[in-house]
């Protein structure tokens, strides 16, 4: 997935994409006044609270107060702040399908003026599938709405019909299970931390389902608070301050096309005495990090063409016939640059035998899965196949064709300016944080340019 930033954009992306930093080194000068008033409320009446028996109010996090903004809800202007998890968890819902969302991309810390003065209120936005395919449009899924010490405000359902809100059943009700009532639906929230390199070593939760016979209209909110636009507004990006500018970076054309797949593919066969592998290769922006864009050069296959580096992911499919090797590398474009805003265009399939990679995972298949993946990826060069930068972009492509090999690599997904969805940096971290059964991992960049000729 390899983007190319104009630098006119270059501040407003390094305030919304930078890391979080201590709030020690907070310098204050300069900032909005309002974000100032902010943060000392939270220091001095928020942080404070006994922190509840709620995981994710548990875990070790801190506000990036140097990427806080102002935003404009309905009760006036608020201050909202993103933060950040010192070790990384993952949450999981029913909602986003197989996607496993890291939750500082999912956290906001909102405080605003109401009745009383400040508030401070933890707002986490739980995307479903239809918003992963939209990020710029309107939030769909679930917020879940908090004190900072994890104990439930509200939880909001946000559908293409409207906003509900979710109303706690009595204790004499408890919830009905789906083989009892069938047209019952619950949406389930787990959290996890698959690596057992971090803190927790493999810690994972599950919280209480919200169903919906106990989702009602929502009531006007009460003066001087936000409503469930506000909180919709929140989890979809923030209030009006969102994604200004995002589509001023773009993704390009790959720069060796395969023009004929079956023709680039002819060489493979499906003899009984080969064996066969396919190897994932990710170019991460960051090596050993889940960012999403770095300052560093891009890589030999483009230097000095992308200001910005933000990665990608490749193939490379291999038969060893009694010493005869067959190898061929493929990535996934688009046929026309793409940004946040114009996000889809026609996929193209790019010969990626030169392009870099600093981390990789290699299994061995048999020649009936090996076919499965290279069929799939023959998809990629069709007609009426889409490149999406949110829901199918390289990254995508390379998970989703291992899939059809029976080989299941997390489909992690993290967020840019103006969208969010599978990354190389992600991915990249997913394969050096497990084993994954029949894996072999390496760090090192081992030539794989292709190989093999046939009649």
């Amino acid at each position: 997935m390899k983007r190319n930033f104009n630098l006119p954009v270059l501040f407003c992306l390094g305030l919304f994409l930078a890391a979080c930093k201590k709030e020690a080194q907070f310098s204050p000068g300069g900032a909005d006044p309002l974000i100032e008033s902010a943060r000392n409320y939270f220091i001095d009446s928020v942080r404070v609270m006994p922190v509840s028996e709620n995981p994710r109010a548990v875990a070790a996090r801190e506000v990036c107060w140097e990427r806080a903004t102002v935003v404009d809800l309905s009760i006036g202007k608020a201050v909202l702040a993103p933060v950040k998890y010192d070790k990384e968890l993952f949450i999981r819902t029913t909602q986003g399908g197989p996607n496993n969302f890291p939750l500082s991309n999912l956290t906001r810390l909102l405080i605003y003026r109401g009745k009383g003065g400040f508030h401070a209120e933890v707002v986490t936005g739980l995307p479903d599938t239809n918003y992963l395919r939209h990020p710029g449009g309107p939030f769909s899924g679930l917020a879940y709405v908090e004190d900072w010490a994890g104990h439930s405000l509200g939880k909001y359902l946000y559908t293409g019909k409207g906003i509900l809100k979710y109303a706690a059943p009595a204790a004499s009700s408890p919830l009905r299970s789906l083989s009892v009532a069938p047209l019952e639906v619950c949406y389930q929230l787990t959290g996890y931390n698959y690596s057992l390199a971090m803190p927790y070593g493999g810690y994972a939760w599950a919280e209480a389902p919200v169903c919906t016979p106990s989702m009602v209209p929502l009531d006007d909110p009460m003066e001087g608070y936000p409503g469930g636009a506000d909180y919709g507004a929140v989890a979809g990006g923030g209030g009006s301050s969102g994604n200004s500018g995002a589509g001023n970076f773009t993704v390009f054309v790959g720069h060796n096309l395969i023009t004929n797949v079956k023709d680039y593919f002819r060489c493979f066969t499906n003899t009984s005495s080969a064996t066969f592998q396919v190897m994932v290769c990710v170019d991460q922006p960051e090596p050993g990090k889940r960012t999403a864009w770095s300052f560093s050069p891009a890589d030999g296959s483009s230097a000095g063409v992308n200001p910005f580096d933000v990665g990608h992911t490749f193939l490379v499919f291999t038969e060893n016939n009694g010493g005869d090797v067959v190898q061929r590398n493929v990535g996934f474009y688009p046929a026309n640059t793409v940004d946040p805003i114009y996000t889809s265009a026609r996929g193209t399939l790019n010969n990626d035998e030169m392009h870099y990679y600093n981390i990789s995972a290699t299994f061995t298949v048999n020649s009936a899965l090996f076919f499965n993946m290279l069929n799939f990826v023959s998809l990629g060069n069709t007609a009426g196949y889409t490149y999406d930068l949110n829901d199918n972009n390289c990254t995508t492509f390379a998970i989703n064709a291992l899939a059809t090999g029976h080989i299941y690599l997390p489909s992690t997904i993290g967020s840019w300016f103006g969208g969010m969805g599978n990354d190389p940096g992600d991915l990249g971290e997913d394969i050096r944080a497990t084993d994954f059964t029949g894996m072999s991992r390496s760090t090192d960049q081992e030539v794989h340019m292709n190989a093999g000729t046939c009649n």
